[in-house]
């Protein structure tokens, strides 16, 4: 069930840059249900960890399209967790986790000092992991943070910081 899963979800994250949020979450929506089954067999006691944090990546925009915040930082919260702070067999899904963890977290009314240390967490997995799309993007989270709390001027040592990376080759 979980490789069906799998594949299916695969293909989602293929169609989702090209195909109407409209009709990609009337397509995968409708599974929703089937994914949350396989993503608790795979990141369960006799589960599959890879498995699981492939499935919870793939899990993502659909979440996001359902607008399911607490679902999806539960299921992140959990896939984090389990890789105990060590680096995930891909270290890029654990950047991809925390991002998504961090940006749940910034969306669900509570901006304290946890939402600021997630979106760092995630900056900090991005450049271990050398993922510049993760560093960029924990970036533009931490700027926006940083904006939403008034704390403008640190959001513009955060923005230069985007700015020399999109600079570089």
């Amino acid at each position: 069930h979980a490789a069906v899963m799998l594949s299916a979800f695969e293909r989602a994250d293929q169609e989702w840059p090209w195909c109407s949020a409209r009709d990609w979450t009337l397509c995968y929506g409708p599974r929703h249900q089937d994914l949350l089954k396989a993503i608790d067999w795979a990141l369960g006691r006799d589960g599959d960890l890879a498995l699981g944090l492939r499935l919870t990546c793939l899990a993502i925009p659909l979440w996001d399209q359902l607008c399911l915040t607490q679902e999806s930082l539960s299921r992140l919260r959990l896939a984090l967790d389990l890789t105990g702070g060590r680096p995930a067999p891909e270290a890029v899904l654990r950047v991809k986790l925390q991002t998504a963890y961090a940006g749940g977290l910034t969306l669900s009314d509570r901006l304290g000092p946890e939402v600021e240390a997630a979106w760092r967490d995630a900056l900090r997995m991005a450049r271990r992991a050398q993922s510049r799309d993760g560093e960029l993007g924990a970036l533009v989270g931490l700027t926006s943070l940083l904006c939403l709390t008034g704390r403008h001027r640190q959001a513009l040592t955060t923005l230069e910081a985007f700015t020399t990376l999109t600079e570089q080759q």
